[in-house]
């Protein structure tokens, strides 16, 4: 799949990376979002999305329900494959705030129900909500587009913070040096 769609019930998750757009939607409770050295608080029922390979760290104090949506650029590769060239702000969106907000919010839940249920074809309807959720989000999120002469140079910016991440990952239980992590990217 190019998409993914989960719940997961959190207090603490390290910081890390997806090589995914990660939209994530707060069901209950309320958690801070550590990005970009800025620390925004999402309260219940707000969302935020996350470009590929954005750094983030999720903390709350105390259980927070969230649904959490993966998709891969490459899910618009045919229809609109100028993603590769967008990078949204981080921004907070809350139910309490526009009408594009509550609709996107219920759009969230209508995917997560449908993808969640599985009845037939259900792939085709959550691919429909899918691409109506990332218009309306380019309508409502701030972004800006990379300029082309850009583009390498951000694409191996984001490989090198993927090799970093999964350094760490992979040796999270060991004590890890900058000066180690700085040979693996030489």
């Amino acid at each position: 799949h190019d998409f993914r769609l989960f719940l997961v019930n959190l207090l603490y998750r390290t910081p890390h990376v997806h090589k995914d757009f990660e939209i994530c939607l707060i069901l209950d409770g309320q958690i801070d979002l550590l990005t970009s050295g800025q620390t925004y608080h999402v309260p219940e029922h707000s969302f935020f999305v996350l470009n590929p390979f954005q750094p983030h760290e999720l903390k709350s104090d105390s259980p927070a329900l969230i649904l959490s949506v993966q998709v891969s650029p490459s899910f618009f590769s045919d229809t609109f494959p100028q993603i590769q060239s967008i990078q949204l702000s981080t921004q907070i969106h809350s139910v309490k705030g526009s009408d594009a907000c509550r609709h996107l919010f219920s759009m969230l839940l209508k995917l997560a129900r449908s993808y969640l249920q599985k009845q037939e074809a259900y792939e085709l309807l959550c691919a429909g909500i899918i691409n109506t959720i990332f218009y309306e989000l380019l309508r409502l999120n701030e972004y800006h587009i990379i300029p082309e002469a850009e583009r390498g140079t951000y694409e191996l910016q984001q490989q090198r913070i993927r090799r970093i991440s999964d350094y760490i990952n992979q040796h999270y239980h060991q004590k890890l040096l900058l000066s180690d992590i700085a040979k693996e990217l030489e």
